[in-house]
């Protein structure tokens, strides 16, 4: 009985583990080619967004209108992922990268946890790189 059940957490942990490489990959090409459209399909129901030290709480469709706005006002040239990682708990996903505007650099941190059997972006974070 307990290999039966050690296999299966094995498993699992595996197919979430799968879910969530994809999911942020997913954002991630978005985020390259500055398709909000694609990087909100992976929005949880609510997001919290801080730009800049604005910070708010918003529902999936406010939070993509939030960032095609902050995208509207600095256009996109291109983002560079520079690390993605799991948080302390096994249930979260985070990524930090660089977006380069037409108006300067932003860094870039995008929280995922786990819903279910989905991986959603919880948390976006942007902020001016110093000296930019």
């Amino acid at each position: 009985m307990n290999k039966i059940l050690a296999c299966f957490l094995v498993f699992m942990f595996l197919v979430c583990t799968v879910f969530a490489q994809t999911a942020v990959d997913e954002v991630a090409k978005g985020m390259s080619t500055g398709d909000v459209s694609k990087v909100s399909q992976y929005f949880d129901k609510v997001v919290d967004i801080t730009i800049n030290d604005q910070q708010s709480t918003y529902s999936k469709s406010q939070a993509e209108m939030v960032l095609k706005n902050f995208f509207t006002k600095n256009k996109f040239r291109s983002f560079s992922l520079r690390h993605k990682g799991a948080g302390t708990n096994s249930t979260s996903i985070y990524v930090i990268g660089y977006i380069n505007t037409e108006k300067g650099k932003f860094s870039m941190y995008l929280m995922f946890k786990q819903r279910d059997s989905n991986v959603l972006v919880q948390e976006v974070m942007i902020a001016n790189q110093p000296g930019e």
